[in-house]
């Protein structure tokens, strides 16, 4: 097995690689290497130490090439044999895009170490102080990398990679590095993946099917009998026969199991506030902006809609025509249009003829039919033209809508007009009950 990765030039004498590195190895160092924004830059990674902390991350199985330089040795050494990978490498061993996203931490410190370790480093009679940085820049290699691999694997799970539709390594790597630029992008990224561990725990939505038992009733299904009905069969011939009488006659006790048809689901659509009130977090015992909350319910509630193969519509909404939108099948995610809506903020005002925008553009979307959910929060007293609430409603009616209201640190207002369940809310995040409720509900 070992010959079909590795060949000759890999392991010659004078090979470019400290650890004896496979074909595919070499090729993602490669691609790593082109993907820094100038690797002509002076402090930019070379593709063999990035080929070489890949292969340190990924592989099962791994060894120090013959002619390692003795620098990157003694740090290689010490990486596994002080048990330092250990935790990062049961992350990321076989998982290329967890391993591609913790490989550039090992590779810089690697890289780091050799730039400045003395020329006695890993030989006999080293300086302790030699060692002692040794072990250093290998703790804090293996420790940034399993951050690395951790924020990875979170934002994932967070955009529901997996779900309906495949998160690329590009992808996920495009969004770590705009994430890294963007603190914005980071809060919402973050309060997300809170909510989507939640949802994950606390999911109660039944799975309808021939298991379900509710009860005891009379059937001559032979399959469902009760216990007690089966042992009379061994209880003689009268009552053996007796039971076989009740049997055939539909008579005997037997488990009440039934199945539901599931109803179809039509597209869930999150319409938020974007006013500059929205920044304010003067109620708010979690700090974080409801803006931020607002579009991190927003991001769980398209995962949400993704694991269920359902169309997600994110709506941004502010002043007379101050209106971003953004419509995703399930199996079509446009990530990069995503994170720009998530980072979008109008900072301007309000203006509650939204509903009424949000019924043509409906129309103008296109969405499959079926029970659909809007979920819509504002921040301000809502106030409704008696035209905006009789064709919303009609509207809800029409295509079988379902609409829960949030007024996030203010009364409900005219909410109850156009919602079939409203809150008021002192957060938009987990510390909600109105969120939780959304979230455990599934909508």
């Amino acid at each position: 097995m070992q010959n079909d990765l590795v060949d000759d030039r890999l392991l010659c004498e004078d090979s470019p690689f400290n650890l004896e590195v496979d074909h595919f190895s070499a090729g993602i160092g490669e691609i790593l290497y082109g993907k820094q924004v100038d690797p002509q830059r002076w402090d930019a990674l070379d593709q063999n130490t990035l080929a070489d902390a890949f292969y340190a991350c990924f592989s099962h199985e791994v060894a120090l090439h013959p002619a390692a330089d003795y620098k990157a040795e003694a740090w290689f050494r010490e990486f596994f044999t002080s048990g330092a990978a250990a935790k990062l490498r049961d992350k990321t061993v076989g998982k290329q895009m967890l391993a591609e996203a913790a490989c550039w931490e090992v590779a810089r410190k690697l890289n780091a170490y050799c730039n400045q370790a003395d020329d006695d480093a890993g030989q006999e009679g080293e300086s302790f102080d030699g060692i002692s940085r040794r072990i250093r820049s290998v703790k804090d290699a293996a420790e940034a990398a399993t951050n690395e691999a951790n924020e990875t694997e979170k934002i994932a799970q967070t955009l529901g990679a997996g779900l309906g539709a495949k998160l690329s390594a590009e992808e996920l790597q495009s969004i770590c590095d705009r994430m890294r630029r963007s603190l914005t992008l980071k809060t919402i990224l973050d309060i997300a993946g809170g909510m989507v561990e939640f949802r994950d725990g606390i999911k109660k939505k039944k799975v309808a099917g021939f298991d379900m038992v509710d009860g005891v009733c009379q059937s001559g299904d032979i399959t469902r009998l009760l216990p007690s009905e089966i042992m009379q069969l061994a209880g003689g011939p009268l009552l053996a026969t007796n039971m076989l009488r009740r049997l055939m006659e539909n008579q005997t006790l037997a488990l009440r199991k039934h199945s539901q048809q599931p109803v179809g689901k039509g597209a869930i659509v999150v319409v938020i506030d974007g006013s500059s009130s929205m920044t304010s977090t003067r109620n708010s015992n979690s700090g974080a902006q409801p803006i931020h909350e607002a579009k991190a319910l927003a991001l769980t509630m398209a995962r949400i809609a993704k694991e269920q193969k359902r169309w997600i519509a994110l709506v941004e909404f502010g002043n007379e025509d101050e209106w971003k939108e953004l419509v995703m099948p399930p199996d079509a995610w446009d990530m990069t249009q995503l994170m720009v809506w998530l980072e979008h903020f109008f900072d301007g005002g309000t203006d509650f003829v939204v509903l009424k925008k949000l019924v043509d553009a409906w129309k103008r979307w296109k969405l499959p039919r079926g029970q659909a959910d809007v979920v819509f929060a504002t921040d301000g007293c809502a106030r409704f033209d008696d035209d905006v609430v009789r064709v919303f409603n009609q509207h809800k009616k029409t295509h079988d809508v379902k609409c829960y209201g949030l007024a996030i640190n203010s009364s409900v207002g005219e909410l109850p007009l156009v919602c079939d369940k409203c809150w008021t809310t002192h957060s938009m995040g987990l510390e909600s009950q109105a969120v939780r409720e959304i979230l455990s509900n599934n909508c």
